[in-house]
């Protein structure tokens, strides 16, 4: 009887130690999911000059050139919801559009949510003006 105990002991203690090993290396990807501040911006074009850049968003009715490290990035659209850039995607069909996750603050989420809710009762005439003042909002917001 007393084996049986001090096994049964041993087997507690060495699944509690595994268990708090295992709940320690988890933590840190759980906190990466829950705080998600991130958005996919279409991406037409990548310049390592300001100028080049500043040429290129000439053919898009809706632009933004964002400067990161040493590129400056030209976006057409930032959206978070993927029901809508699933519907921006169909809508650049035709476009060489890239898609990429950008960390975009707190404030910028709620207020893209309202755009969000906007561009789904828009009719599709209205996506570039929609596109357009979502970039101005990030805009202001990044400054």
């Amino acid at each position: 009887m007393k084996k049986f105990f001090i096994t049964i002991l041993c087997a507690i203690l060495m699944g509690s130690i595994f268990a708090f090993y295992m709940f320690q290396n988890m933590e840190p990807s759980i906190a990466k999911t829950v705080d998600n501040n991130t958005v996919t911006a279409f991406q037409v074009g990548v310049y390592s000059n300001y100028d080049n850049a500043n040429t290129a968003t000439k053919q898009y009715k809706s632009s933004l050139i964002y400067h990161d490290e040493n590129y400056y990035r030209i976006f057409i659209a930032l959206y978070h919801d993927e029901s809508i850039i699933k519907l921006m995607q169909d809508y650049f069909h035709d476009t060489d559009v890239y898609l990429k996750e950008i960390p975009v603050p707190e404030e910028f989420l709620t207020v893209l949510s309202k755009y969000e809710s906007l561009i789904k009762s828009s009719n599709i005439d209205d996506y570039d003006e929609v596109n357009q003042s979502v970039l101005n909002e990030f805009e202001r917001i990044r400054k």
